[in-house]
């Protein structure tokens, strides 16, 4: 009975799956963690020499990968209704929210600098089939940045979003706004609560270091994106006219017009000249599509001794 719970457990945290050479993944759960594994897939079929069928579950967000972004050279994205609606050889596989890279990418001062920094293993497919084995890491370099950037320029937002992102400037060069994403996720706030920064889960701690990040950077308009009325209420006096934000956010998921709402807070990210981020999936996709501009992020894994310092991007 234990070996076969064992083996269950195994099973169901394959990321990738092989069938009729082509790399299959799903693409489930919140907006930031389907791009990044869809562009993980990307990378990882590439150097494989396998074409990619994503699938898009809809379920949980309301809408299809067509009605938030474009079509992918390439690569066959279908979306379905739910995970049960998946072949059946598929339907054990989970979605991911990691970047994959070969162990011969990883620099030396991944071990070297940061011994603590975890980096974990996976064998794709069969290794005698001859497909390669990549490694996970919890962090980035700026040199393996670069390695990602060009499968994220391929994510491009359908035209009905990118009307929305345009007109919610307001006229407003986004070149010279900070972008801000704070969101408490509940598994982030018990991440960082188990890792003993429970701070960071707390406004009275992150507000204070947002305002003396936005100070440090001059008289720049300011474009803040969450999930948290009361992030609003705090910032709106002291920013002034200089806030820029979506005042008819539709929160949640499930809907098209609230998965349409976070994309052009996603998209309006992306254009910012400078990130503030908490600890998020989605702040960090905003990120990648952004071209890694410069960044403070409040993260479990980049936080080391003054918790303002954060990690710089």
């Amino acid at each position: 009975m234990f070996k076969n719970k064992l083996l269950q457990r195994k099973k169901n945290r394959e990321m990738f799956s092989i069938l009729d050479d082509q790399l299959h993944c799903v693409l489930d759960k919140g907006i930031g963690n389907r791009v990044i594994h869809l562009v993980s897939a990307m990378r990882v079929a590439e150097n494989n020499g396998l074409a990619l069928h994503a699938w898009w579950i809809n379920q949980g967000i309301g809408a299809t990968y067509d009605q938030c972004f474009k079509p992918i050279e390439g690569v066959a994205i279908q979306s379905v209704e739910n995970k049960k609606a998946l072949p059946s050889d598929l339907q054990d596989l989970q979605p991911g929210s990691w970047l994959w890279f070969l162990p011969e990418e990883i620099e030396p001062e991944h071990s070297s600098a940061y011994p603590d920094r975890k980096i974990w293993g996976r064998v794709l497919g069969v290794p005698r089939m001859g497909y390669k084995f990549f490694v996970q890491l919890t962090w980035i370099t700026p040199a393996l940045q670069k390695l990602y950037q060009p499968f994220f320029q391929q994510i491009r937002f359908q035209d009905a979003v990118l009307s929305q992102i345009h007109s919610g400037w307001g006229g407003v060069d986004p070149s010279s706004v900070i972008g801000v994403h704070i969101r408490f996720a509940p598994d982030m706030k018990k991440k960082l609560m188990k890792g003993g920064l429970a701070e960071l889960t707390s406004l009275e701690v992150v507000l204070p270091i947002l305002e003396k990040y936005i100070n440090s950077c001059g008289k720049s308009n300011v474009f803040v994106a969450t999930d948290i009325p009361e992030v609003l209420s705090r910032v709106e006096d002291p920013l002034g006219s200089r806030l820029i934000t979506q005042r008819k956010r539709e929160h949640g998921r499930g809907e098209l017009k609230n998965i349409i709402s976070a994309l052009v807070d996603l998209g309006m990210l992306s254009q910012c000249s400078r990130l503030f981020l908490t600890c998020s999936s989605f702040g960090l996709t905003a990120w990648w599509l952004g071209g890694c501009v410069d960044a403070l992020r409040l993260d479990s894994l980049y936080v080391e001794g003054d918790i303002e310092k954060g990690v710089s991007l």
